[in-house]
């Protein structure tokens, strides 16, 4: 598991990880949140549920993940929104 987060951090050219950050483990959940957010265009946001439908989850989850996002902001978590926003 511990090769997940050098897998997106390779894919989002992050180039240098503190040690801290070589100790996170990502999970394959978390790594398919953190893969579609990067597709979400500068300028746009993408509700929890949205990104729950396209993974076949629930929103609750989505916001587990994106919370303990350790790739931010190449990950960008700050463009899913509440839906009642």
């Amino acid at each position: 598991m511990a090769g997940s987060s050098f897998r997106v951090a390779q894919r989002l050219g992050v180039q240098s990880l503190n040690s801290s950050l070589k100790q996170k483990q990502v999970t394959p959940f978390e790594e398919r949140v953190y893969s579609l957010c990067t597709n979400i265009p500068i300028g746009k946001v993408a509700t929890y549920g949205e990104m729950a439908r396209a993974l076949n989850s629930s929103p609750r989850a989505v916001g587990q993940a994106l919370r303990k996002n350790p790739f931010a902001p190449e990950v960008p978590c700050h463009r899913v929104i509440a839906a009642d926003l």
